[in-house]
């Protein structure tokens, strides 16, 4: 379907030697993204909830045993951070960096978005 928008009729893409224009490409992607955005938009809306608690907990987490045991509680709530058992100043402004970005654009950008590609548009605006 994406490669049908995109200009092919019926050719085979994959394994084969057919080149894709600049502009096919991103037409391609753009359909691909609007396939996948309504299962993308429900994970999105769904981890919001653990990413406030991740929020505060981490904020308040003061070493890597806290941090740790707030990341197990993320990921019971279907949230992810980033969080490779290590735990400093630096380690811990990136990560709350990360979950700011979630929620003050992925969420937003979700919520008033119908497709993949104002989503992801949404986000290029929002950085």
């Amino acid at each position: 379907m994406a490669a049908q928008k995109a200009g092919f009729k019926g050719e085979k893409l994959f394994g084969s030697k057919v080149k894709m224009t600049k502009e096919q490409e991103h037409t391609a992607g753009v359909a691909m993204a609007n396939f996948d955005y309504p299962k993308e938009r429900q994970k999105v809306l769904k981890k919001k909830k653990a990413m406030h608690f991740a929020k505060k907990c981490l904020s308040e987490a003061k070493d890597k045993s806290q941090a740790s045991q707030c990341v197990f509680k993320i990921e019971e709530m279907g949230g992810y951070v980033e969080f490779d058992n290590k735990w400093n100043k630096k380690i811990k402004k990136e990560i709350l960096a990360d979950v700011d970005e979630f929620l003050n654009v992925r969420v937003p950008c979700a919520k008033s978005s119908d497709t993949g590609d104002t989503y992801r548009k949404c986000r290029e605006e929002k950085k």
